[in-house]
């Protein structure tokens, strides 16, 4: 399984692109959220991007959905045919289209591709490509999902922002990559989760590795702090702080 960073910041961070990742197993390529940044990094940075399967959002706030309607155009001006997963919670398809409305009107009348929208619950396993995805609830200000991947006996996990429910920290466990949200490094700010509590659940889970994203633009500069708290932890889990263009292999 192939993970790639296209980007790694916070909503208003202008160092960063938002955070979206994108994943390469042996049947399926998917897009992990695409915000406002996303679309053109993610054209930027992967070498193939006309053959994405899936598209996934987490939730519906801006950074982490506003650059779909740009993907979506430029796949069209590229004449796209092949169709496009797009993966999320209840009511994402509406939100897509409206978006597409607002941003480039009459672009759904004319794409050359189809959508597949599949809105679906917590807590759900969903087959795509022979490929198991798993929607795991995170507390955040609004509803929102994190994707569990499982492919040929590996897990990879993604947070989406906020706090991981109960669920997902045991999907979590013994996984060879989980991707949290941390906003701060140990401050409790609500809908969203800390450096600090993202050891915690490292050290429970016994991952293998862990990346922090979405880091506050602020924090992020206090790099020197945050790395002396990886060196001060007594994790096995290898600690990571990827930025765009960052790949992994597991």
């Amino acid at each position: 399984m192939l993970i790639q960073f296209i980007g790694v910041g916070e909503a208003f961070d202008e160092q960063q692109n938002n955070t979206s990742i994108f994943i390469q197993t042996n049947n399926l390529s998917i897009l992990l959220d695409c915000g406002f940044t996303a679309a053109s990094s993610f054209w930027a940075l992967n070498p193939k991007p006309l053959l994405l399967d899936a598209l996934f959002i987490s939730h519906l706030h801006g950074d982490h959905c506003f650059g779909v309607p740009h993907l979506l155009l430029r796949f069209y001006e590229h004449r796209r045919t092949k169709e496009l997963h797009i993966i999320g919670s209840i009511g994402l398809k509406n939100h897509i289209l409206q978006l597409m409305d607002m941003s480039y009107p009459n672009l759904k009348n004319k794409l050359t591709f189809s959508l597949i929208f599949h809105e679906l619950n917590p807590d759900q396993t969903f087959n795509l490509k022979n490929t198991n995805l798993i929607t795991l609830q995170t507390n955040h200000s609004i509803p929102c999902l994190g994707l569990g991947i499982e492919n040929k006996g590996k897990k990879f996990y993604y947070s989406g922002d906020g706090v991981p429910s109960q669920t997902a920290i045991e999907f979590c466990n013994y996984a060879e990559f989980i991707v949290l949200e941390t906003y701060k490094i140990n401050e409790n700010i609500p809908g969203h989760n800390s450096i600090l509590n993202a050891f915690n659940i490292a050290k429970k889970t016994k991952c293998q590795q862990l990346a922090l994203v979405h880091l506050n633009r602020n924090e992020r500069q206090n790099l020197p702090k945050i790395l002396e708290l990886f060196q001060t932890t007594a994790l096995k889990t290898k600690i990571v702080l990827p930025s765009a263009g960052s790949i992994f292999f597991v």
